[in-house]
């Protein structure tokens, strides 16, 4: 019984760490150091997108490990990228986005 207790564990452990998600945030501000609000924030390859708030602040979560291209959009505005990369562990990716106006 111990022995298939302790097989249970293991799987759930080995099964747990192959979803391991991160997560991406950080703010865009246009070039006067602003934060610019309701900035569509899109990563193609995951399928996600977040828009920023206020205060030009974003969120992506459950991002697998990898490279990630991010766009941003806004009326007005000349689309601003980033490329981040995303480990299986640690802290959440910070990055910081400049767009300028059209």
């Amino acid at each position: 019984m111990f022995s298939m207790v302790l097989h249970a564990a293991h799987f759930a452990a080995a099964c747990c760490a192959a979803d391991v998600a991160q997560t991406v945030r950080g703010t865009v501000r246009d070039s006067s150091g602003a934060g610019l609000p309701n900035v569509q924030v899109v990563v193609a390859e995951a399928n996600r997108s977040a828009t920023t708030n206020a205060g030009g602040e974003f969120t992506i979560r459950g991002l697998a490990a990898g490279e990630y291209h991010l766009t941003t959009l806004l009326v007005g505005y000349r689309p601003g990228h980033a490329v981040v990369q995303v480990a299986n562990s640690g802290p959440d990716v910070v990055v910081n986005i400049v767009m300028s106006a059209t």
